[in-house]
Protein backbone atom coordinates (compact mmCIF):
# COMPACT_ATOMS: atom_id res chain seq x y z
CA UNK A 1 0.00 0.00 0.00
CA UNK A 2 1.17 3.68 -1.22
CA UNK A 3 1.47 5.86 1.66
CA UNK A 4 0.30 9.36 1.25
CA UNK A 5 3.27 12.19 1.43
CA UNK A 6 2.32 15.29 3.70
CA UNK A 7 3.17 17.86 1.48
CA UNK A 8 1.94 21.31 2.25
CA UNK A 9 0.12 23.00 -0.18
CA UNK A 10 2.98 26.04 -0.69
CA UNK A 11 5.99 23.20 -1.24
CA UNK A 12 3.99 21.57 -4.13
CA UNK A 13 5.84 21.64 -7.09
CA UNK A 14 4.52 21.21 -11.01
CA UNK A 15 5.63 18.40 -12.52
CA UNK A 16 7.35 17.07 -10.09
CA UNK A 17 4.88 16.43 -7.75
CA UNK A 18 2.38 14.84 -10.21
CA UNK A 19 1.18 11.42 -10.01
CA UNK A 20 2.05 11.29 -6.25
CA UNK A 21 -0.45 10.21 -3.43
CA UNK A 22 -0.16 13.32 -1.14
CA UNK A 23 -2.14 14.22 2.31
CA UNK A 24 -2.59 18.30 2.71
CA UNK A 25 -4.44 20.32 4.63
CA UNK A 26 -5.84 24.23 4.55
CA UNK A 27 -8.41 26.38 4.74
CA UNK A 28 -12.09 26.04 2.44
CA UNK A 29 -12.26 29.44 0.85
CA UNK A 30 -14.94 28.02 -2.02
CA UNK A 31 -16.54 24.44 -2.77
CA UNK A 32 -19.38 24.25 -6.11
CA UNK A 33 -21.59 21.62 -4.50
CA UNK A 34 -22.49 21.16 -8.73
CA UNK A 35 -18.80 19.95 -9.03
CA UNK A 36 -17.94 18.78 -5.87
CA UNK A 37 -14.60 20.83 -6.45
CA UNK A 38 -13.45 22.59 -2.93
CA UNK A 39 -10.14 25.43 -3.17
CA UNK A 40 -7.94 24.84 -0.59
CA UNK A 41 -5.26 27.63 1.12
CA UNK A 42 -2.52 27.02 3.06
CA UNK A 43 0.19 29.92 3.33
CA UNK A 44 -1.29 31.98 0.40
CA UNK A 45 -1.11 29.31 -2.16
CA UNK A 46 -4.25 27.49 -3.78
CA UNK A 47 -4.88 24.13 -5.01
CA UNK A 48 -7.82 22.67 -6.32
CA UNK A 49 -9.73 19.37 -5.10
CA UNK A 50 -11.96 17.14 -6.50
CA UNK A 51 -13.82 15.52 -3.73
CA UNK A 52 -16.77 14.21 -5.53
CA UNK A 53 -15.12 10.03 -5.57
CA UNK A 54 -15.41 10.78 -1.17
CA UNK A 55 -19.16 12.47 -1.32
CA UNK A 56 -22.83 10.44 -1.85
CA UNK A 57 -24.86 13.21 -1.89
CA UNK A 58 -23.59 16.49 -3.36
CA UNK A 59 -25.98 18.34 -1.02
CA UNK A 60 -22.57 18.10 1.90
CA UNK A 61 -22.18 21.65 3.22
CA UNK A 62 -18.50 22.75 3.99
CA UNK A 63 -18.33 25.84 5.25
CA UNK A 64 -16.09 28.59 4.18
CA UNK A 65 -13.15 28.87 6.19
CA UNK A 66 -13.46 25.52 7.96
CA UNK A 67 -10.06 23.37 7.87
CA UNK A 68 -10.16 20.32 5.66
CA UNK A 69 -7.42 17.37 5.62
CA UNK A 70 -7.72 15.80 2.26
CA UNK A 71 -5.88 12.22 0.79
CA UNK A 72 -5.58 11.82 -2.88
CA UNK A 73 -3.30 11.45 -6.18
CA UNK A 74 -2.01 14.75 -7.40
CA UNK A 75 -2.70 15.04 -11.25
CA UNK A 76 -2.32 17.53 -14.31
CA UNK A 77 -5.35 19.60 -14.69
CA UNK A 78 -6.90 19.68 -18.06
CA UNK A 79 -9.78 21.87 -19.03
CA UNK A 80 -12.48 20.05 -21.00
CA UNK A 81 -12.58 21.86 -23.79
CA UNK A 82 -8.97 22.23 -24.87
CA UNK A 83 -6.55 19.05 -25.54
CA UNK A 84 -4.51 18.29 -22.72
CA UNK A 85 -1.17 19.46 -24.67
CA UNK A 86 -2.14 22.83 -25.20
CA UNK A 87 -0.87 25.79 -23.42
CA UNK A 88 -4.80 26.86 -22.55
CA UNK A 89 -4.63 23.48 -20.27
CA UNK A 90 -2.62 25.59 -18.13
CA UNK A 91 -5.11 28.42 -17.23
CA UNK A 92 -6.21 29.29 -13.91
CA UNK A 93 -9.37 27.59 -12.69
CA UNK A 94 -11.75 30.22 -11.43
CA UNK A 95 -14.74 28.73 -9.38
CA UNK A 96 -17.87 30.07 -9.70
CA UNK A 97 -17.86 32.39 -7.26
CA UNK A 98 -14.47 33.99 -9.06
CA UNK A 99 -12.08 32.57 -6.80
CA UNK A 100 -8.99 32.31 -8.78
CA UNK A 101 -6.57 29.47 -8.41
CA UNK A 102 -3.39 29.37 -10.52
CA UNK A 103 -2.51 26.06 -10.85
CA UNK A 104 -2.27 23.55 -13.49
CA UNK A 105 -2.69 20.73 -11.09
CA UNK A 106 -6.06 19.24 -9.17
CA UNK A 107 -5.72 16.64 -6.67
CA UNK A 108 -8.66 13.69 -6.98
CA UNK A 109 -9.45 13.09 -3.50
CA UNK A 110 -10.40 9.71 -1.96
CA UNK A 111 -10.85 10.68 1.45
CA UNK A 112 -11.36 14.59 3.31
CA UNK A 113 -12.29 15.37 6.50
CA UNK A 114 -13.26 18.62 8.29
CA UNK A 115 -10.27 18.92 11.03
CA UNK A 116 -11.67 22.92 12.53
CA UNK A 117 -9.09 21.85 15.68
CA UNK A 118 -5.94 21.19 13.66
CA UNK A 119 -3.09 24.08 14.15
CA UNK A 120 -2.69 24.52 10.71
CA UNK A 121 0.89 25.92 11.61
CA UNK A 122 2.05 22.72 13.30
CA UNK A 123 1.01 20.50 10.34
CA UNK A 124 3.11 22.09 8.26
CA UNK A 125 6.01 22.25 9.99
CA UNK A 126 5.62 18.75 10.95
CA UNK A 127 5.23 17.80 7.52
CA UNK A 128 8.38 19.94 6.43
CA UNK A 129 10.02 18.22 9.15
CA UNK A 130 9.25 14.96 8.06
CA UNK A 131 9.63 15.58 4.12
CA UNK A 132 13.19 17.06 5.09
CA UNK A 133 14.51 13.74 6.92
CA UNK A 134 13.75 11.25 3.98
CA UNK A 135 15.40 13.65 1.34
Amino acid sequence: MDHAALVPIADLRYPEDLDRKIRVAGFCISYDENTAEVVLESERQRLLVDVSLCIEDRAVALPLRSKLLCIGTLERRVLSDTPASGPSSLQDHVTKDGTRVPTPMILHAIFFKQVDDLDLRAWIQAARTIRSAFK
